[in-house]
Protein backbone atom coordinates (compact mmCIF):
# COMPACT_ATOMS: atom_id res chain seq x y z
CA UNK A 1 0.00 0.00 0.00
CA UNK A 2 2.84 2.92 0.65
CA UNK A 3 4.81 2.11 -2.42
CA UNK A 4 1.28 2.35 -4.37
CA UNK A 5 0.75 6.02 -2.24
CA UNK A 6 4.21 6.75 -3.07
CA UNK A 7 3.44 6.25 -6.93
CA UNK A 8 -0.17 8.00 -6.42
CA UNK A 9 1.83 11.47 -4.30
CA UNK A 10 4.29 11.40 -7.57
CA UNK A 11 1.48 11.72 -9.97
CA UNK A 12 0.03 14.60 -7.97
CA UNK A 13 3.28 16.67 -7.98
CA UNK A 14 3.72 16.31 -12.01
CA UNK A 15 6.49 12.89 -11.77
CA UNK A 16 6.71 9.99 -13.49
CA UNK A 17 8.01 6.59 -13.02
CA UNK A 18 10.43 4.54 -14.62
CA UNK A 19 12.40 1.10 -13.61
CA UNK A 20 15.85 1.22 -15.46
CA UNK A 21 18.05 -2.35 -15.25
CA UNK A 22 21.08 -1.63 -14.34
CA UNK A 23 23.89 -4.65 -13.65
CA UNK A 24 20.40 -6.71 -13.46
CA UNK A 25 19.23 -4.45 -10.36
CA UNK A 26 16.02 -2.80 -10.95
CA UNK A 27 16.13 0.90 -10.05
CA UNK A 28 12.81 3.08 -9.73
CA UNK A 29 13.56 6.47 -10.78
CA UNK A 30 10.88 9.60 -11.27
CA UNK A 31 11.03 12.38 -12.99
CA UNK A 32 10.09 15.65 -14.15
CA UNK A 33 9.36 16.79 -17.79
CA UNK A 34 12.90 17.23 -19.13
CA UNK A 35 13.54 19.87 -21.48
CA UNK A 36 17.31 20.35 -23.28
CA UNK A 37 17.71 24.08 -22.18
CA UNK A 38 17.31 23.15 -18.50
CA UNK A 39 20.16 22.47 -16.04
CA UNK A 40 19.17 18.81 -14.93
CA UNK A 41 19.13 17.93 -11.05
CA UNK A 42 19.34 14.33 -9.40
CA UNK A 43 17.68 14.60 -5.41
CA UNK A 44 19.10 11.82 -3.52
CA UNK A 45 17.17 10.15 -0.25
CA UNK A 46 18.36 9.14 3.05
CA UNK A 47 18.95 5.51 4.46
CA UNK A 48 15.10 3.52 5.17
CA UNK A 49 13.30 6.75 3.08
CA UNK A 50 11.94 6.91 -0.64
CA UNK A 51 12.07 9.19 -3.18
CA UNK A 52 8.81 11.03 -2.01
CA UNK A 53 10.88 12.87 0.72
CA UNK A 54 11.76 14.96 -1.96
CA UNK A 55 8.37 15.27 -4.13
CA UNK A 56 6.97 18.28 -1.72
CA UNK A 57 10.21 20.34 -2.43
CA UNK A 58 11.03 19.14 -5.96
CA UNK A 59 7.57 19.85 -7.37
CA UNK A 60 8.96 23.65 -6.15
CA UNK A 61 11.85 23.24 -8.80
CA UNK A 62 10.58 21.51 -11.41
CA UNK A 63 9.51 24.26 -13.41
CA UNK A 64 13.32 25.53 -13.68
CA UNK A 65 15.47 22.27 -13.54
CA UNK A 66 14.89 18.79 -14.97
CA UNK A 67 14.56 17.15 -11.75
CA UNK A 68 15.53 13.64 -11.21
CA UNK A 69 14.65 11.57 -8.05
CA UNK A 70 15.96 7.79 -7.91
CA UNK A 71 15.09 5.53 -4.93
CA UNK A 72 18.55 4.01 -3.92
CA UNK A 73 18.88 0.06 -4.23
CA UNK A 74 16.96 -1.47 -1.10
CA UNK A 75 14.88 1.20 -1.21
CA UNK A 76 11.18 1.99 -2.34
CA UNK A 77 10.24 0.66 -5.71
CA UNK A 78 14.40 -0.68 -6.27
CA UNK A 79 14.34 -3.47 -4.20
CA UNK A 80 16.22 -5.45 -1.94
CA UNK A 81 18.64 -8.41 -2.49
CA UNK A 82 20.00 -10.21 0.70
CA UNK A 83 23.01 -11.02 -1.20
CA UNK A 84 23.95 -7.36 -2.83
CA UNK A 85 26.48 -4.56 -0.78
CA UNK A 86 25.21 -1.21 -0.35
CA UNK A 87 28.31 0.44 0.47
CA UNK A 88 28.38 4.01 -0.40
CA UNK A 89 30.98 2.97 -3.89
CA UNK A 90 28.22 0.26 -4.24
CA UNK A 91 25.42 2.91 -4.08
CA UNK A 92 27.33 5.93 -6.39
CA UNK A 93 28.03 3.65 -9.05
CA UNK A 94 24.84 2.46 -9.62
CA UNK A 95 23.41 5.68 -9.71
CA UNK A 96 26.38 6.75 -11.72
CA UNK A 97 26.04 3.96 -14.26
CA UNK A 98 21.99 5.44 -14.40
CA UNK A 99 23.18 8.39 -15.54
CA UNK A 100 24.85 7.42 -18.06
CA UNK A 101 22.17 5.07 -19.32
CA UNK A 102 19.84 8.47 -19.11
CA UNK A 103 22.90 10.21 -21.24
CA UNK A 104 23.39 12.57 -18.23
CA UNK A 105 26.84 13.91 -19.09
CA UNK A 106 26.91 16.89 -15.98
CA UNK A 107 24.39 17.17 -13.53
CA UNK A 108 23.87 18.89 -9.95
CA UNK A 109 23.15 16.72 -7.20
CA UNK A 110 21.77 17.21 -3.73
CA UNK A 111 21.61 14.30 -0.92
CA UNK A 112 19.77 14.67 2.43
CA UNK A 113 21.46 11.89 5.02
CA UNK A 114 22.67 9.14 3.55
CA UNK A 115 21.92 10.69 0.48
CA UNK A 116 24.46 13.19 1.27
CA UNK A 117 27.15 10.55 1.89
CA UNK A 118 26.46 9.23 -1.42
CA UNK A 119 26.07 12.40 -3.66
CA UNK A 120 29.91 13.48 -1.92
CA UNK A 121 31.38 9.91 -2.76
CA UNK A 122 29.75 10.80 -6.60
CA UNK A 123 32.01 13.99 -6.67
CA UNK A 124 34.97 12.32 -5.17
CA UNK A 125 34.33 9.48 -7.60
CA UNK A 126 33.23 10.61 -10.77
CA UNK A 127 34.48 14.16 -10.64
CA UNK A 128 33.07 14.80 -14.32
CA UNK A 129 29.94 14.38 -13.95
CA UNK A 130 28.82 16.56 -11.02
CA UNK A 131 28.65 20.61 -11.74
CA UNK A 132 27.14 21.86 -8.18
CA UNK A 133 26.85 19.22 -4.38
CA UNK A 134 24.27 20.02 -2.27
CA UNK A 135 24.72 18.75 1.27
CA UNK A 136 20.98 18.40 2.87
CA UNK A 137 21.97 17.09 6.86
CA UNK A 138 24.64 14.93 5.46
CA UNK A 139 26.17 11.27 7.09
CA UNK A 140 29.33 9.91 5.99
CA UNK A 141 32.22 11.54 8.47
CA UNK A 142 33.31 10.05 11.91
CA UNK A 143 34.63 12.88 13.48
CA UNK A 144 31.91 15.48 14.67
CA UNK A 145 33.32 17.14 18.26
CA UNK A 146 29.89 16.94 19.81
CA UNK A 147 27.89 13.48 19.53
CA UNK A 148 24.13 13.65 18.37
CA UNK A 149 21.33 12.17 20.38
CA UNK A 150 21.34 9.05 17.67
CA UNK A 151 25.13 8.71 18.45
CA UNK A 152 24.35 8.47 22.10
CA UNK A 153 21.96 5.87 21.61
CA UNK A 154 23.97 3.91 19.84
CA UNK A 155 26.84 3.56 22.02
CA UNK A 156 24.75 1.59 23.73
CA UNK A 157 23.63 -0.78 21.05
CA UNK A 158 20.18 0.99 19.71
CA UNK A 159 20.06 2.03 16.54
CA UNK A 160 16.44 3.94 16.11
CA UNK A 161 15.93 3.21 12.68
CA UNK A 162 15.51 -0.65 13.21
CA UNK A 163 12.35 -0.67 14.53
CA UNK A 164 10.38 -3.11 16.45
CA UNK A 165 6.91 -2.21 17.67
CA UNK A 166 4.92 0.58 16.59
CA UNK A 167 6.04 2.93 20.06
CA UNK A 168 9.69 2.35 18.78
CA UNK A 169 8.71 3.76 15.30
CA UNK A 170 7.03 6.57 17.20
CA UNK A 171 9.88 7.79 18.68
CA UNK A 172 11.68 7.08 15.77
CA UNK A 173 9.14 9.59 13.88
CA UNK A 174 10.29 12.41 15.75
CA UNK A 175 13.69 12.26 15.96
CA UNK A 176 14.12 12.35 12.27
CA UNK A 177 11.84 15.62 11.93
CA UNK A 178 11.51 18.48 14.31
CA UNK A 179 8.91 19.88 12.15
CA UNK A 180 6.87 17.48 10.05
CA UNK A 181 4.45 18.14 7.71
CA UNK A 182 0.67 16.27 8.54
CA UNK A 183 0.73 12.85 7.95
CA UNK A 184 -2.22 10.69 7.77
CA UNK A 185 -2.85 8.36 10.61
CA UNK A 186 -3.54 5.34 7.54
CA UNK A 187 0.44 6.41 6.01
CA UNK A 188 1.67 6.60 9.02
CA UNK A 189 0.77 3.02 10.64
CA UNK A 190 2.26 2.08 6.82
CA UNK A 191 5.24 3.26 7.47
CA UNK A 192 5.36 1.83 10.97
CA UNK A 193 4.52 -1.83 9.51
CA UNK A 194 7.04 -1.26 6.34
CA UNK A 195 9.64 -0.38 8.94
CA UNK A 196 8.99 -3.58 11.48
CA UNK A 197 8.48 -5.98 8.60
CA UNK A 198 11.84 -4.44 6.98
CA UNK A 199 14.01 -4.76 10.28
CA UNK A 200 16.69 -7.27 8.91
CA UNK A 201 16.64 -5.17 5.33
CA UNK A 202 17.67 -2.54 7.09
CA UNK A 203 19.97 -3.55 9.40
CA UNK A 204 21.87 -5.28 6.40
CA UNK A 205 22.03 -1.91 4.40
CA UNK A 206 22.58 0.09 7.12
CA UNK A 207 25.74 -2.32 8.53
CA UNK A 208 27.29 -1.94 4.65
CA UNK A 209 27.06 1.93 3.98
CA UNK A 210 27.65 2.49 7.67
CA UNK A 211 31.23 0.74 7.50
CA UNK A 212 33.56 3.49 8.94
CA UNK A 213 36.67 2.30 6.30
CA UNK A 214 34.54 3.70 3.65
CA UNK A 215 33.84 7.63 5.70
CA UNK A 216 35.00 10.42 3.82
CA UNK A 217 37.12 12.34 6.86
CA UNK A 218 40.52 11.81 4.43
CA UNK A 219 38.66 12.61 1.06
CA UNK A 220 36.27 15.48 1.55
CA UNK A 221 39.69 17.65 -0.05
CA UNK A 222 39.11 15.79 -3.24
CA UNK A 223 35.81 17.36 -3.52
CA UNK A 224 35.79 19.61 -7.06
CA UNK A 225 32.49 20.51 -7.00
CA UNK A 226 31.10 23.91 -5.57
CA UNK A 227 29.03 22.62 -2.47
CA UNK A 228 26.11 24.09 -0.15
CA UNK A 229 25.27 22.67 3.20
CA UNK A 230 22.17 23.01 4.47
CA UNK A 231 21.77 21.68 7.67
CA UNK A 232 18.45 21.73 9.81
CA UNK A 233 19.93 22.48 13.30
CA UNK A 234 16.79 20.59 15.61
CA UNK A 235 18.57 17.39 14.00
CA UNK A 236 18.84 14.49 16.69
CA UNK A 237 20.56 12.15 13.88
CA UNK A 238 23.65 14.31 13.20
CA UNK A 239 24.87 17.00 15.42
CA UNK A 240 25.42 20.40 13.53
CA UNK A 241 29.00 20.46 14.59
CA UNK A 242 29.97 17.93 11.81
CA UNK A 243 29.71 21.08 10.05
CA UNK A 244 33.53 21.60 10.94
CA UNK A 245 34.70 18.24 9.57
CA UNK A 246 32.24 19.06 6.19
CA UNK A 247 34.31 22.85 5.99
CA UNK A 248 37.22 20.74 5.03
CA UNK A 249 35.92 20.45 1.10
CA UNK A 250 37.19 23.47 -0.72
CA UNK A 251 34.67 25.39 -2.52
CA UNK A 252 32.13 25.57 0.75
CA UNK A 253 29.56 27.27 1.71
CA UNK A 254 26.67 26.72 4.48
CA UNK A 255 23.28 27.66 5.75
CA UNK A 256 22.03 26.56 9.25
CA UNK A 257 18.44 26.04 9.01
CA UNK A 258 17.13 26.79 13.30
CA UNK A 259 13.48 25.51 13.47
CA UNK A 260 14.41 22.33 11.30
CA UNK A 261 15.27 19.12 12.24
CA UNK A 262 17.15 16.36 9.82
CA UNK A 263 14.85 16.66 6.95
CA UNK A 264 14.40 20.33 5.34
CA UNK A 265 13.42 19.49 2.28
CA UNK A 266 10.21 17.82 3.78
CA UNK A 267 10.16 19.69 6.93
CA UNK A 268 10.50 23.38 5.22
CA UNK A 269 10.24 22.28 1.08
CA UNK A 270 9.79 26.06 0.16
CA UNK A 271 12.69 27.11 2.02
CA UNK A 272 15.08 24.53 0.88
CA UNK A 273 13.82 24.80 -3.24
CA UNK A 274 14.79 28.43 -2.71
CA UNK A 275 18.06 27.81 -1.16
CA UNK A 276 19.67 25.40 -3.37
CA UNK A 277 17.47 27.08 -6.29
CA UNK A 278 19.64 30.30 -5.14
CA UNK A 279 22.96 27.99 -5.06
CA UNK A 280 22.72 26.67 -8.80
CA UNK A 281 22.07 29.75 -10.22
CA UNK A 282 24.92 32.23 -8.49
CA UNK A 283 27.23 33.02 -11.21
Amino acid sequence: MYKATNKAEAWIYGFKYEALSINEKKIGIYFGEYRANRPSIVLIHGFSATASVWFRCAAKMKSDFNVIIPELPGHGNSGYDKNARYSSHEQASTLYLAMMKLRISRVSIAGNSMGGFIASRMAIDYPELIDHLILVNPVGISSSPKQSKMDRMLGIGKNPFLINTHQEFESFFKMVMYAPPFFPHIIRSGLSRDYIRRRKELEHIYNDYSDKKDFLDNSLMDIKARTLFIFGVQDEIVDKSCEQSWKKIPMFSSILLEDVGHMPMLEAPARTKQLIAGFLNEE
